[in-house]
C-alpha cells in the first residue's frame, strides 16, 4: 500500500501515553474501508484499556486517503477484502527516504529471507519503567538457512521498539531541555539467571537458539528492580492474552517458544472505528474478552505459518491490503 507519509513525519510526533510516561504509542493504519488511510495511536502496554486508541496528530488529506482508497481498489488479484490494520513503521515506503533504515528494508527484499519465509517475529518482555510489568513486544529477526537460529538486531532494526522507546526513536524532536539520552539495553540469560553486560542500543545482536526455550526478556539499563523476571523468561506467570492488534499489524509469521509452564493465549478480535461525544471523536475499540465477537485462543508452539502461505499463494507482498 503506497503511503504520502515519510518515517520522520509520523514517528517524530508520537504521542506520549498517559499512563506509562517513559514510553510513545505507536502509529497504524486502518484498512477500514470508510476510514481507510487514517492513522491512529495505539498503546502498547499489555492492558491498554485506559490508553483510548485515538486519531494521530498527522493526517493524510482527504483528497489523499480518497486515492489510496483508489489504488487499493485497482489493485492486481481482484477487489480487496477491506478491514484489518497494520503498523506503519513495517511499510516499506518509510524507508527509502535514509540509509538508517535501509538494514530493515532488506528483510523485505523480495530476494532475501522474508521472500524465503525466514523472516519472523518474537515475542520479547521489555522492562521499561520500574511502576510497570514488563511491556510483551513483537521483535523482527530472521532464521538462519538451516533454522537452527534466530537473528534478532538492536533498535535501528526495530521499527517497533524504535517507536516505543523516546529515546530510541531518532525522529522524535528534542525537549527543550536538551537532547534525550540514549538508552542501551541488556538482555537476560536464564541460564546464568542474570542479565548480561548493557548493548550498544544501536547494534546489539541476541542469537536465539530455535527452537526456543524460554521468553526473551529485556530491559533498559537504568531499570534497577526487575521483578519476577526469571517467571517471565519461563512463561510461569499467567498473562493477559496477546492483543489481537499486536498479534496482526505487522505481517510476519511469528516463532513462539516451546515447552514452557503457561501456553500463550491470544485475543481474536476486530478492532473498529467508532465516533465517542467530545472531545473523543473518531477513535478505535475492540470487545473485551467475555463479550461477544472477542474469543481467547492458544498458539502453537515453533514456527506459526500464516503470512507465509499468502506469499507462496502470490500475495502481493508489497501491497498488503487483505487481511484474514
Amino acid at each position: 500500500m503506497s503511503t504520502p507519509f515519510l518515517l520522520t513525519e509520523t514517528s517524530s510526533p508520537s504521542s506520549e501515553c498517559m499512563v506509562c510516561r517513559g514510553i510513545d504509542h505507536v502509529t497504524v493504519v486502518c484498512l477500514e474501508e470508510a476510514h481507510f488511510g487514517m492513522l491512529f495511536d495505539y498503546c502498547l502496554l499489555p492492558n491498554n484499556s485506559r490508553c483510548p486508541m485515538k486519531l494521530s496528530r498527522v493526517q493524510s488529506s482527504e483528497q489523499e486517503r480518497a486515492f489510496m482508497l483508489q489504488r487499493a481498489k485497482e489493485l492486481k488479484g481482484g477487489p480487496p477484502r477491506f478491514g484489518g490494520w497494520v503498523y506503519m513503521g513495517m511499510m516499506r515506503e518509510f524507508w527509502k527516504e535514509t540509509n538508517r533504515g535501509k538494514a530493515c528494508l532488506s528483510l523485505f527484499s523480495p530476494s532475501s529471507a522474508w521472500a524465503e519465509g525466514r523472516t519472523a517475529l518474537v515475542e520479547a518482555q521489555i522492562y521499561v519503567d520500574t511502576k510497570f510489568v514488563p511491556i510483551p513486544m513483537p521483535l523482527l529477526g530472521e532464521i538462519n538457512d538451516a533454522g537452527s537460529e534466530m537473528i534478532i538486531r538492536g533498535p535501528s532494526f526495530q521499527p517497533l521498539l524504535m517507536q516505543l522507546v523516546p529515546g530510541l526513536n531518532p525522529f522524535k524532536r528534542q525537549p527543550r531541555s536538551g537532547p534525550r539520552p540514549v538508552p542501551s539495553l541488556d538482555i537476560y540469560d536464564p541460564a546464568l539467571e542474570t542479565f548480561g553486560p548493557p548493548k550498544t542500543s544501536r547494534f546489539f545482536c541476541l542469537r536465539l537458539p530455535l527452537p526456543l526455550t524460554s521468553v526473551p526478556v529485556l530491559k533498559l539499563s537504568s531499570i534497577a528492580m526487575t521483578p519476577y523476571v526469571m517467571d517471565y523468561a519461563a512463561r510461569a506467570l499467567t498473562m493477559p492474552p496477546m492483543c489481537s492488534m499486536k498479534r496482526n499489524f505487522i505481517e510476519v509469521d511469528w516463532i513462539w517458544p516451546v515447552g514452557l509452564a503457561k501456553p500463550r493465549e491470544y485475543l481474536e478480535a476486530e478492532w473498529r472505528v467508532v465516533r465517542m461525544p467530545d472531545p473523543m471523536g473518531l477513535v478505535a475499540v475492540r470487545p473485551r474478552p467475555g463479550q461477544p465477537g472477542c474469543q481467547v485462543r492458544r498458539a502453537g508452539e515453533g514456527k506459526e505459518v500464516r503470512w507465509e502461505k499468502l506469499i507462496k499463494l502470490g500475495s502481493d507482498a508489497e501491497n498488503p491490503i487483505v487481511v484474514v
